[in-house]
C-alpha cells in the first residue's frame, strides 16, 4: 500500500475536483436520464481522465508509488483498452474503458481512506441517495404500465433511450440495488436511532419490490440470497465454512421436495411474469432434467465463450478483428459473462488478473478475525461473483461493491473506536 505524503488536514482544489469526478461517475452509472444524453460516453471518459489528473496534481505519491494491487489495475486497464484498439476492436476497447470505472472506484475509496477522509466518501454516498430513491419510485410506477420495462432498456435502442429520459432504471440499476440491499441490512443492524432504522427498512422494502417486479430472474434469486444472509448469517467460523457450503450444495441438489415447495411459493407470488416463467423452467429441470429455452440459451452463450478461450488460451480472440452481424453488432463470443468473456477475449493471464483485481478488495474485509468470516462481506462476495459470472459487469455494480461496501465497513471500524454513529 502506498505511503501518502501529503498534509491530511489540507484539502486542495484538486482534491475537491477529484471528489467531483467520482460523484459524476457514480451518478452517471445510476441515474438514467444522464445515460440518455448523446454525449454520455464523453462524460464518463472525461471524468475517468479527470480523476487521474486531479489525483496526480493533489497527491502524486498515491499514483506513482502504487501497491501491487494498484499496479495490477494499471496493467489491466491499459492492456485491455490498448490491445483492443490496436487489433481493430474499438467497441471492445470502449467497453473495457467504461468498465475501468470499477477498479477506479476502489482506488478513490482507498486514497481517501489513507488520507483519513472516509467521511468524504460517505458524503458522496449520501448525496446519491435522493437519485436512487427517485429512480426506484419512477421505475416502480412504470411497472404498472409495462412489467418488462426494465428489461426493454437493455435490448431496445429507441424506446430504451426514451424510457431512460423518463428516469426508469434498467439492468445496471436493478443489479446495483441487489448489492445495495445487503449493505442496507448491515447498516440497519448497526443503527440505534428509531427514525434512521425506519428509513432503512422503508428503503429495503422499496428496493426489494423493484427487484421482484423487474423480471430479472437472477436478480430475484440473488435478492433472496442477500436477504437471507443479511438477516440470518452474521458470522461464520472459518473451520465450519466448507461444511456449511457442502451442506447447502447437497441440500439444494438432493432434497428436491424443499426446492420445489419454495419454487411453487415464489411462482405463485410472482404471478404472470418473466421471473415466474424462469422459475418454472428451473422447476421442470429439477423434476425431469429438461432444460428450458432460457437455461439452454444461457448454457449456449457460456459454452461459446469457453470454446473461444479453448481456441485462444494465451492471447485470446482479441488479437484479431471480431466479426459483426448485419446490424453491426459484435459476434463470436458469448457476451453474457464478464468472467468468461474476458478469458475468451484476452486469454488466461488477463482473465486471472481480472479475478485478482476484483477479489482482492473484498478479501481484505472477508475475515473479522483469524477464525471468523464476516457474513456481510461473504454475501457481497457471493452476489458480486455470481453476477459477473452469469451476467455482465457494470460501473453501477462496481460502485456498490468497491466504493459503498468498503466505505460503510470502514466507517463501522472507525465507529468501534470512536463510539459515534457515522451512518446517520
Amino acid at each position: 500500500m502506498p505511503k501518502v505524503l501529503i498534509n491530511k488536514n489540507k484539502k486542495s482544489i484538486f482534491y475537491f475536483l477529484g471528489l467531483l469526478m467520482i460523484f459524476i461517475l457514480a451518478l452517471s452509472s445510476i441515474f438514467s436520464p444522464i445515460k440518455s444524453l448523446s454525449f454520455f460516453n464523453v462524460i464518463w471518459a472525461l471524468c475517468i481522465i479527470g480523476w487521474f489528473v486531479f489525483t496526480f496534481l493533489e497527491n502524486p505519491t498515491y499514483l506513482l508509488l502504487p501497491s501491487k494491487h494498484i499496479l495490477a489495475i494499471y496493467f489491466y486497464i491499459f492492456y485491455t483498452i490498448i490491445i483492443a484498439y490496436l487489433s481493430g476492436n474499438g467497441t471492445i476497447g470502449n467497453r473495457f474503458f467504461e468498465l475501468s470505472q470499477i477498479p477506479i472506484f476502489f482506488m478513490a475509496f482507498e486514497k481517501n481512506k489513507l488520507l483519513g477522509r472516509n467521511n468524504d466518501n460517505l458524503f458522496i454516498i449520501k448525496l446519491l441517495i435522493p437519485f436512487v430513491l427517485l429512480t426506484s419510485i419512477i421505475t416502480l410506477n412504470a411497472y404498472r404500465v409495462n412489467p418488462y420495462i426494465s428489461r426493454s432498456l437493455k435490448v431496445s435502442q429507441g424506446l430504451g433511450v426514451e424510457n431512460l429520459r423518463k428516469g426508469i432504471g434498467g439492468y445496471d440499476f436493478i443489479y446495483f440495488l441487489v448489492l445495495l440491499i445487503p449493505i442496507l441490512i448491515f447498516v440497519l443492524g448497526k443503527t440505534k436511532k428509531k427514525t434512521s432504522r425506519f428509513v432503512f427498512i422503508i428503503m429495503i422494502i422499496l428496493f426489494s419490490f423493484n427487484i421482484v417486479l423487474s423480471n430479472f430472474s437472477t436478480a430475484l434469486l440473488l435478492l433472496l440470497l442477500g436477504l437471507f444472509m443479511g438477516f440470518f448469517v452474521k458470522k461464520i467460523k472459518s473451520s465450519y465454512f466448507l461444511i456449511y457450503l457442502g451442506f447447502f450444495v447437497i441440500l439444494s441438489f438432493t432434497y428436491n421436495a424443499f426446492s420445489l415447495f419454495f419454487l411453487d411459493f415464489m411462482i405463485e407470488l410472482l404471478g404472470d411474469s418473466m421471473g415466474s416463467y424462469r422459475l418454472n423452467e428451473i422447476k421442470a429441470f429439477l423434476l425431469t432434467g429438461d432444460e428450458g429455452v432460457s437455461i439452454e440459451g444461457r448454457t449456449e452463450v457460456f459454452q461459446q465463450s469457453l470454446n473461444v478461450f479453448y481456441q485462444n488460451p494465451i492471447f485470446g480472440k482479441i488479437s484479431s478483428p471480431l466479426t459483426k452481424n448485419l446490424d453491426g453488432n459484435i459476434t463470436g463470443f458469448g457476451q453474457h459473462s464478464q468472467i468468461l468473456d474476458t478469458f475468451a477475449l484476452f486469454g488466461l493471464f488477463i482473465g486471472l488478473l481480472q479475478i485478482y483485481i476484483y477479489f482482492y478488495p473484498i478479501k481484505r474485509y472477508l475475515k473479522e478475525s483469524k477464525y471468523v468470516i464476516s457474513g456481510f462481506s461473504l454475501s457481497i462476495l457471493l452476489i458480486f461473483f455470481t453476477v459477473i459470472t452469469v451476467n455482465n459487469a457494470t460501473p453501477s455494480i462496481g460502485f456498490a461493491v468497491f466504493f459503498i461496501f468498503p466505505t460503510v465497513l470502514n466507517s463501522l471500524i472507525n465507529n468501534l473506536h470512536t463510539n459515534k454513529n457515522n451512518y446517520v
